[in-house]
């Protein structure tokens, strides 16, 4: 399964790169002035993005395939990935909330 999320990662951070360097170097063009120092966009840290992209999405796969080991129905599986996934995802939002909540009270309901 990760090297079916591999063959789709990496077309899309290659053509992201390309499309960067394409416009890059159009721009390099036009305005030489502001390129004094060579390029800027940093080609390695696109494709670490799509590493950890597609680190993220093996995560996903395996908690969908470990959901739906034991899920009877193909809706329950994709509703319950979907909402691991938004968890996942927002998880940084709650964490903000919660340490800005000086009410003791409220931190604690928030805490559960």
């Amino acid at each position: 399964m990760a090297v079916i999320v591999f063959l789709f990662v990496l077309p899309m951070v290659s053509l992201l790169a390309a499309m960067l360097y394409w416009r890059e170097t159009e721009l390099m063009s036009r305005f030489p002035s502001a390129f004094t120092h060579g390029r800027t966009v940093d080609y390695g840290g696109i494709y670490l993005f799509g590493f950890l992209q597609w680190l993220k999405f093996c995560i996903l796969v395996s908690i969908a395939l470990f959901v739906a080991s034991y899920a009877n129905t193909n809706f329950y599986t994709i509703v319950v990935s979907f909402l691991v996934m938004l968890i996942c995802q927002i998880q940084y939002v709650a964490h903000d909330i919660w340490s800005k909540v000086e009410y003791l009270p409220a931190r604690t309901f928030f805490w559960f």
